[in-house]
């Protein structure tokens, strides 16, 4: 079981409103998104060449 202290620690690592948590998702699927695109423009580019 985790002691009390670690727990405390975790619980600064997370944003603390509801809204900096939603920042936080929107910004994580951005850049996700752009990698997601970049990813399959790159396989699309290597396929073309073939």
């Amino acid at each position: 079981m985790p002691s009390p202290k670690k727990h405390r620690d975790q619980k600064k690592d997370t944003p603390q409103t509801t809204e900096e948590s939603l920042k936080k998702l929107i910004d994580d699927a951005r850049t996700k998104s752009e990698a997601y695109k970049k990813i399959l423009k790159s396989l699309n580019t290597n396929k073309n060449r073939d």
